[in-house]
């Protein structure tokens, strides 16, 4: 049976995720980290630190699909590889996804995406933009309309190492 995907947002509905702002130009990447694990940015910008990441942007040659899944490990969750995209359908249930790709450059920002079950037991996908400049309707929204992914990494939660 298929699961039906609704744009409508529920007056009652409250995203999985609380959206972390980035501060710079280069730290969107960061930002999406921060908005899925629940830490402040500055909490993932010092990990990166740890792992390797200059203390000033541009960021974009220091974060790879690596420093990703080592961020979102080091946090309790676990990152894939970078895949290529071009429907939003087509993602899995929570990723941090590239938009706004320039090929020539290969480059684009980060945003995330989540498809989340409500209480009504409907399926909601949301996108949650770091961006500072967007207006604040985008957000937080639930019409993907004219979003075009075109990399995401799936992210998912470490399992747990079961009780003695």
């Amino acid at each position: 049976m298929a699961t039906t995907v609704t744009t409508t947002v529920p007056s009652n509905f409250q995203p999985a995720f609380k959206r972390v702002q980035q501060t710079e130009r280069h730290d969107d990447t960061l930002a999406a980290i921060a908005t899925i694990t629940g830490k402040t940015l500055a909490e993932v910008g010092k990990q990166a630190e740890i792992f390797g990441l200059p203390k000033t942007g541009p960021y974009f040659n220091w974060i790879d699909g690596d420093m990703i899944a080592k961020l979102l490990s080091s946090f309790g969750w676990v990152g894939t590889i970078w895949k290529e995209c071009g429907s939003i359908k087509d993602l899995p249930e929570l990723a941090i996804v590239m938009i706004d790709y320039d090929p020539d450059f290969e480059v684009g920002r980060n945003i995330v995406i989540h498809r989340m079950k409500a209480g009504d037991g409907k399926v909601i996908q949301y996108a949650i933009d770091p961006y500072p400049y967007a207006d604040a309707k985008l957000h937080l929204r639930t019409d993907l309309t004219g979003l075009v992914p075109a990399w995401y990494i799936g992210v998912h939660q470490q399992n747990r190492p079961a009780g003695k």
